[in-house]
């Protein structure tokens, strides 16, 4: 998932064309590790599933406990092992802005950067690196500031992002990165949150066994979204 602290970068960010596969959906077994600031751990595995048409993501989670989470608009619903309603709050992210979505655009070598409206400042190598400063547009410098992008080997491997007052929000490392389907993909992402200059959040997501385009879990790509009316108060 990505932090809170870098979710206007990702309200503005817009999407490309979906890549030569034609991919609309994405199935993957998925483990989430994350620690907080205070030391307190926190594993979940399962087995995730999105549909771009559809924008929901619904995680199958196997443990801790049997569950569903649906993450649907900025909206974060939990479901119990018999799809009963459990809780409703709001999501740190949307799925047109998840690590999911970026897969089926085949998003990586910018993050979106360029689509986005950022442009290239600096480029440095360094050893067997390349680091690419984007800087955004007039318009975007009010509440957005600068990403640094590292490739290796022309592969995405760290994103720093910055706020407008040049302060970093979060870092990400793309791990593991395998080819599939003619695609490189990372399928580990650390990602640290940092809120006044202390790191808040570690968060170690894995992604294996992806599947493109399958079409035997139609009822978890469209997982139902109970009415909000409905829910309990």
């Amino acid at each position: 998932m990505i932090f809170r602290s870098i979710l206007l970068f990702f309200l503005f960010f817009t999407l490309s064309l979906l890549h030569a596969q034609d991919a609309v959906r994405l199935s993957a077994e998925f483990s989430i590790k994350q620690k907080d600031q205070t030391g307190k751990g926190q594993l979940v595995t399962g087995t995730v599933y999105f549909d771009e048409k559809i924008q929901k993501i619904c995680y199958k989670v196997d443990y801790p406990e049997p569950a569903f989470w649906l993450v649907k608009d900025s909206m974060f619903y939990e479901f119990n092992a018999d799809t009963q309603f459990v809780k409703l709050s709001t999501a740190p992210y949307s799925p047109a802005f998840s690590i999911y979505q970026t897969i089926l655009t085949d998003n990586f070598d910018d993050l979106g950067l360029k689509a986005m409206g950022f442009k290239i400042g600096s480029v440095e190598k360094v050893d067997t690196m390349v680091i690419t400063e984007w800087l955004p547009d007039n318009n975007l410098k009010k509440h957005l500031g600068r990403v640094l992008l590292s490739h290796s080997s022309r592969k995405i491997n760290a994103a720093v992002f910055f706020d407008a007052q040049g302060s970093i929000v979060s870092k990400e490392q793309y791990k593991k990165i395998q080819l599939i389907q003619d695609q490189w993909i990372p399928t580990e992402i650390v990602s640290v949150s940092y809120k006044k200059d202390q790191v808040e959040t570690i968060k170690i997501t894995s992604l294996r066994n992806i599947q493109f385009n399958e079409t035997t879990h139609n009822n978890f790509y469209d997982f139902a979204v109970p009415l909000l009316d409905a829910l309990p108060k």
